[in-house]
């Protein structure tokens, strides 16, 4: 993609070179075939990776500002902004899911951390003003591209969305994001995909509650390679040290998982959604509700081979917010680390659940979104949960104590 808009943009802005004509003309060709292949049909991109999405996306645009776009081209165009969008949410931070290795296809300055928002404002001058951004977000691209007006666009409504190609779902509420990943592992040897199926990230009010560690290193070193990328290094279950695949080589898994969508409702007070993720005859089952603005409540249910296995509940939190973190379980808190930037790596603290235990399992844990919310764990009748205090209302949350054996 990126060699074939390169020569694209060389045949359409050099017309007096030879064979300018013939590389606009295939080149182009080719950048509207890869529309088709490489992008989703919800709008997301199939390498399963938020900072390649970003990245494709500044490409297919930089075609569409050299060569207005037919309506399926620029559809799909807008469809990626969307989907981009939808991570950033109020906080304006993409979250990295999978793997982020620092490219930038058009960097003659701006901030690192701006990235997406520039190409957010790009597709705003490109495509229409629909997405929110501010006036310092169109100087580090959009205003070299296009003769655009820099302007403030104000976020129109808060909404949750599915995004079922991706397997992604955003909840919102104004000023917090809940992203639940239920998608499976990328196209083919799924090279940029991290073991993180059924993993969340969490920002409320532009604070980070629940982080994606990032990528650190591709190919520099292997061992660190494995671990920023495997399970234990996103926020979801382990389940006798092993990642949901194999990893063969750096760019390369084995036997991903299955991955299966059951449920999602969202509404202006409550977002559910529910997925399972299966390998090595395990079911890992996972229900997130997000009550807004309030608390995210997730039940782990997990089910399989018989015997004792090693289970683990991962919170990689971003900063000390333990406090946050109620269950009925002990955590232990350990120092972890998170990667900024390709090559960089920074101390970052870990809540940890580890116990051998036979199956069925169910682990509940309610993480807090605001300081003035309380938890109580509560178990009466049969059924277990949580007792969350809001200001001037106590929400219930039960559901039974002993998980359903369900072998699917």
């Amino acid at each position: 993609l990126g060699e074939a808009g390169a020569l694209h943009a060389l045949g359409a802005l050099l017309p007096q070179l030879p064979r300018a004509s013939y590389w606009k003309n295939y080149a182009g060709a080719v950048v509207r075939r890869q529309m088709d292949v490489q992008v989703q049909q919800d709008g997301s991109y199939f390498e399963q990776s938020s900072y390649y999405h970003a990245y494709a996306l500044d490409m297919f645009l930089f075609h569409a500002v050299l060569e207005p776009p037919d309506s399926i081209y620029r559809d799909k165009l807008h469809k990626m902004a969307a989907y981009l969008n939808a991570l950033l949410g109020p906080d304006r931070h993409l979250p990295f899911l999978g793997d982020d290795d620092g490219g930038r296809f058009f960097h003659p300055f701006g901030r690192r951390d701006r990235f997406a928002r520039a190409t957010m404002a790009t597709c705003n001058a490109v495509l229409t003003d629909e997405w929110p951004s501010i006036s310092a977000d169109y100087q580090d691209q959009a205003i070299w591209w296009v003769d655009c007006a820099v302007q403030t666009v104000a976020e129109k409504s808060a909404i949750s969305e599915y995004f079922p190609n991706a397997g992604v779902f955003v909840m919102r509420s104004p000023h917090s994001k809940v992203i639940f990943d239920a998608g499976q592992f990328g196209s083919g040897s799924a090279g940029h995909s991290h073991s993180d199926t059924l993993s969340l990230v969490i920002t409320a009010e532009k604070e980070e509650i629940l982080i994606d560690p990032g990528t650190y290193t591709y190919v520099g070193n292997p061992k660190l390679r494995d671990e920023f990328r495997g399970s234990a290094a996103h926020n979801t279950i382990r389940i006798d040290e092993l990642d949901q695949a194999d990893a063969v080589s750096p760019f390369r898994w084995a036997h991903p998982p299955q991955v299966r969508v059951d449920h999602w409702e969202a509404g202006e007070s409550l977002d559910v959604a529910r997925a399972e993720c299966s390998n090595r005859g395990i079911v890992h089952r996972r229900e997130v509700r997000f009550i807004k603005p309030y608390a995210v409540v997730v039940i782990d249910d997990v089910n399989g081979s018989a015997g004792e296995h090693i289970v683990e509940q991962f919170w990689h939190i971003g900063s000390n917010l333990a406090y946050r973190f109620v269950a009925e379980y002990r955590f232990e808190q350990l120092s972890g680390w998170r990667s900024p930037a390709l090559g960089k790596k920074v101390g970052s603290p870990v809540l940890l659940f580890r116990k051998k235990m036979t199956l069925p399992v169910r682990l509940s844990t309610v993480i807090a979104l605001q300081p003035d919310v309380r938890i109580i764990p509560v178990k009466e009748d049969g059924l277990v949960g949580f007792d969350i205090f809001i200001p001037n209302q106590v929400i219930h949350q039960r559901w039974d104590e002993t998980p359903a054996c369900d072998n699917r």
